[in-house]
């Protein structure tokens, strides 16, 4: 994986394939949909927020995954 990220001509390639994938009128509305969804998952108590509880348990998956 990390020599997939550091590829910055393959890692480019596969984001921008992706991101076109998503953003299907060109508009960027289908990705800040995304990113509401993810928030909305972040956001365990729903009140608009990230606290410090809800970033560190993000912070806390992203490192195990990452390991």
């Amino acid at each position: 994986m990390t020599e997939f990220i550091e590829d910055m001509v393959v890692f480019d390639k596969c984001l921008n394939e992706r991101f076109n994938e998503l953003d299907v009128h060109g508009d960027g509305e289908e990705i800040n949909n995304v990113y509401d969804d993810v928030f909305e998952k972040l956001d365990e108590d729903h009140n608009g927020t990230l606290d410090r509880e809800e970033f560190r348990s993000l912070m806390k998956k992203i490192m195990q995954a990452v390991a």
